[in-house]
């Protein structure tokens, strides 16, 4: 047993093992002032025989101490006792166990900082490095210590989310001092959790110079967060530091929730000088002031590379940054790009943080959907954006996870207010629970909100929907492909399929959608809970959607009736103009019976092909479907193969069968989803491929014996410039010529590619002179031709 003897002081509850380290303890800082230093070595004298209850337990790795391991000073101390720890790396997660003790490191013994640093409280991955769950007041004191690489505590038993990497508070009053929590990742609170038990409990720790650095959570407060009924002392003469952590919501501090009070945040230094939500999140009415800052915000674009370093400026594509996630810190929210170098960015090769948190009036553009990759590795999203955030952007992106990973989504968007996302691709995602997180979903409360998408892929996912717009006040989606998205049969709930637009019974107004130019095919969903389900598009209450040019076909729903497109609920507005209904499994359209009798569901067809007519959709008594003219009940006569088989063939009857009197407030785009232009000849084919005599993917090849292989360009889409590349396997020394033309055949330029080498070759093509539209390169080389089309988007 400890056979040690101490007492504590106002420093830090210090207790100490004999009569000499006390004294030294209790010196005075001035050591020439003898005779106050003789008053406190009687004092000391006199208050022994008191002491005797109060007992040091010393940790030590290295032997001579009580124990080895720090938790099990804990478990043997009582109250008013001390756990001294001596400098190491100890793989723990402790505990206080409602214990009114101190566990300090050597530091409380002379202030040496170089304690702080060499006692490490090394979470291992497994937990919150330090958790007060019971009860403990500020007579239980963590002093002088180094937390890191903690991963968090279930709230609940058996809950997923994880809160509190660093420390973990529940229904307590605990004293944080001189530590620095870093390195820790968890849901919420990276650094550092607070939060009582909903309505019976509460919680006030309090900190006293502490540093909350590097620290990440994957939704709310990287560096602390204080939710539900609790708050948090700051101490205001021992100031704290909490910068460059990193979260979904509130990068530093998160101070929300049920009956929180409100803080007064005292800083020495934080990340930013100015008060931005993207670093202080409040919605308590919380106050902070700092004295210094970190970052000083960098107005203008900034770029970044896998090989970057996050020590450059950033300022230029020679001094890149690493990580999208210090961008996002760095750059002022101003209306400035994020310029995103190809290669693929991950926690593993270059360390990013995932989800970015997106950034009002801040835009990320990758190099091309083929070039850069975002890839989380893992469960979690890769963009997470709150309702404050708005008027940002995201292009020319793939996001993807790894095959093993079950990830909740990959965008995860609440109340997007003046959003766009652009030439995107979604693909690879596994999500094997039922939830409202897709591979890209807004999921909003009724507030006014806008959200654009164009040229967007979803394709090739597992799970839950591939698409989720919910309460969305204005949402124009254009050039749309979802294809091949199917269930994952292994979850308690089945699911799957295509699209979703959610209105909300509780809300009165209406939700406006339009769907453009777009392809849902090949979906399969499947439920079994649910009388009925959607494969292809499902839209709820209160809903006005228009689905213009879009082209729908081969979409399945298992275990279950229904159709490609499904009416769920009351008061929905469907207009279905210029398109292609054709093979999907049962049906093509089912409105179900709505809640309210009176307030139908209603739509309109017109100028479209719907396999099996007017009379293969069901609709019920009460709803209505109006079948306008210009309707077709055929075989559309699709390609079926190639890279769009969904385009028509020569001899469809949906070629010119459209209308181009369409609603107000619809704009057709330029091009179709193959790149042709969207009007060919007098009038508008139906689906969301235009005919034309050009194919979409020519290649001429006139010798069998080819040297020229994988002709590409990159990226494509492209503005203004992009790079063609191909290899040649000829031995002979050959010049080539590359002629670009545009979509009327006519030669605009030429350029010339001289001493063709074995191997990879390139050129770049600058079209800053030339407008958005479809181009066509052709490369000759000898009697080898080969021609490909190409996409300038402005």
């Amino acid at each position: 047993m400890p056979r040690c003897y101490a007492t504590r002081n106002d420093k830090g509850f210090i207790m100490n093992k004999s009569i000499s380290v006390f004294i030294s303890a209790m010196r005075p800082r001035r050591i020439n002032q003898r005779p106050i230093f003789l008053l406190i070595l009687l004092l000391a004298f006199v208050g022994f025989c008191s002491m005797l209850n109060s007992t040091i337990i010393e940790i030590n790795q290295n032997g001579g101490g009580d124990y080895f391991v720090i938790q099990q000073g804990i478990s043997v101390a009582a109250n008013g006792d001390t756990v001294l720890v001596h400098p190491g790396r100890y793989f723990e997660n402790i505990d206080f166990i409602g214990k009114a003790i101190t566990v300090a490191s050597l530091y409380i013994m002379d202030e040496n900082e170089s304690y702080i640093h060499s006692t490490i409280i090394d979470g291992n991955q497994n937990g919150s490095c330090v958790k007060f769950i019971s009860g403990e007041q500020n007579d239980s004191v963590l002093n002088g210590f180094t937390l890191e690489n903690g991963t968090g505590t279930p709230f609940q038993q058996g809950n997923h989310d994880l809160l509190g990497g660093g420390i973990y508070f529940l229904d307590t009053f605990a004293w944080i001092r001189n530590c620095i929590i870093q390195n820790n990742v968890a849901y919420d609170g990276g650094g550092m959790f607070v939060s009582a038990t909903w309505e019976t409990g509460f919680a006030k720790p309090k900190l006293s110079n502490c540093t909350f650095t590097n620290n990440h959570a994957i939704f709310y407060g990287g560096g602390v967060a204080n939710l539900y009924n609790s708050s948090i002392e700051f101490d205001a003469d021992e100031l704290c530091n909490i910068y460059l952590n990193y979260a979904a919501l509130g990068n530093d501090i998160v101070d929300f929730g049920i009956d929180v009070e409100p803080m007064e945040v005292y800083i020495d230094t934080f990340t930013v000088y100015a008060e931005d939500n993207f670093f202080f999140y409040s919605e308590t009415g919380s106050t902070i002031s700092c004295l210094n800052y970190k970052i000083e915000a960098a107005d203008q674009d900034l770029f970044v590379s896998p090989n970057g370093d996050d020590s450059n400026s950033g300022l230029n594509e020679n001094e890149p940054l690493k990580t999208i996630s210090f961008a996002l810190i760095k750059i002022a929210s101003n209306n400035n790009t994020i310029h995103l170098a190809e290669g693929t960015y991950s926690p593993s090769s270059n360390g990013e943080r995932y989800p970015l948190n997106c950034r009002s009036y801040v835009s990320v553009s990758g190099a091309g959907i083929e070039a850069t990759t975002l890839n989380p590795e893992n469960e979690f999203e890769v963009f997470k954006a709150r309702d404050f955030e708005n008027s940002y952007s995201l292009s020319n992106l793939s996001l993807t996870t790894s095959d093993d990973a079950y990830a909740e989504s990959a965008i995860f968007l609440m109340q997007p207010n003046n959003v766009t996302i652009s030439n995107i691709r979604i693909h690879g995602y596994n999500r094997k629970e039922l939830s409202l997180a897709s591979p890209a979903i807004t999921d909003a409360l009724h507030l006014p909100t806008s959200l654009y998408l164009n040229n967007v892929e979803i394709s090739d996912n597992v799970g839950a929907k591939a698409a989720s717009f919910g309460v969305i006040e204005d949402c124009v989606i254009t050039n749309l492909i979802v294809r091949n998205n199917t269930p994952h049969y292994n979850s308690d709930t089945v699911s799957g399929g295509g699209i979703g637009f959610g209105g909300h019974p509780d809300y009165p107004d209406r939700y406006n959608y339009k769907l453009i130019n777009s392809e849902i095919t090949n979906n399969v969903n499947a439920t079994w809970e649910w009388p009925y389900s959607s494969s292809a598009i499902g839209i709820f209450d209160r809903t006005n959607l228009d689905i213009i040019n879009c082209t729908i076909g081969n979409n399945v729903v298992e275990e279950a009736d229904g159709g490609a497109i499904v009416l769920f609920g009351y008061d929905i507005d469907l207009n279905i103009i210029n398109s292609i209904l054709y093979g999907d499994d049962p049906r093509e359209l089912y409105l179900a019976d709505p809640y309210h009798i009176d307030e139908p569901c209603i739509v309109n067809i017109s100028n479209s092909l719907v396999m099996g007519g007017e009379e293969d959709i069901e609709y019920g008594s009460t709803n209505v479907v109006n079948w306008l003219e210009g309707n077709l009940d055929e075989n559309p006569l699709f390609i079926g193969d190639g890279d769009y088989p969904f385009a028509l063939s020569e001899l469809s009857p949906c070629i010119d069968a459209g209308t181009t009197d369409l609603p107000a407030g619809i704009t057709l785009p330029e091009f179709d989803l193959a790149g042709n232009p969207r009007i060919y000849g007098e009038t508008i084919d139906m689906g969301a491929y235009e005919w034309s005599p050009v194919s979409a993917e020519e290649e001429d090849i006139h010798n069998s014996s080819f040297t020229i292989h994988n002709l590409r360009n990159y990226p494509n889409p492209f503005n203004p410039s992009t790079t063609i590349s191909f290899e040649f396997n000829n031995e002979q020394n050959e010049q080539a010529r590359i002629e670009i033309f545009n979509v009327k055949g006519q030669l605009i330029q030429e350029l010339g590619v001289k001493n063709l080498e074995l191997g990879m070759n390139e050129v770049v093509w600058d079209a800053s002179e030339f407008s958005s539209g479809v181009y066509f390169y052709k490369l000759t080389s000898g009697k080898d031709i080969v021609t490909k089309k190409m996409l300038l988007l402005k």
